[in-house]
């Protein structure tokens, strides 16, 4: 596969959370059998995602792993809250999308759903879904 093929005129890839998977090594990410050591390389070889976050499940307010031991688990919505936590990789990091979230709060958009500015202790000053 060639970096042609990933032409950002037929499709691209970019600002992106991203999370290593259990059990691999941080930043190791395969696409279409092609396996790069780290993120950066995959981002250098393909043109891709060149502001990526890596982010875990502290990135969030209340998230947690799934149970790899039961993959039959229901999980209750009340468990979990996806809004980014203060601190996180994710806040201010997304990129402006006239009409969609150009009234974002902070420096930037946050990735994700919801945007939040927080005050210096971490005290949420602005919400929006």
């Amino acid at each position: 596969m060639d970096r042609a093929q990933f032409s950002p005129s037929i499709s691209s890839s970019d600002y992106n959370g991203f999370c290593a998977y259990a059990g691999s090594e941080h930043g190791v990410t395969q696409l279409v059998n092609r396996q790069f050591k780290t993120v950066a390389d995959y981002s250098r070889a393909t043109g891709q995602d060149t502001h990526i976050v890596m982010e875990d499940y502290d990135t969030f307010v209340k998230a947690s792993k799934p149970d790899t031991k039961d993959l039959q688990r229901l999980y209750s919505p009340e468990d979990f809250d996806f809004r980014l936590a203060p601190g996180s990789p994710a806040v201010d990091a997304g990129m402006v999308l006239p009409t969609i979230n150009d009234g974002f709060a902070g420096r930037a958009p946050d990735l994700g759903a919801y945007d939040q500015l927080f005050s210096a202790d971490g005290d949420v000053l602005k919400f929006m879904s």
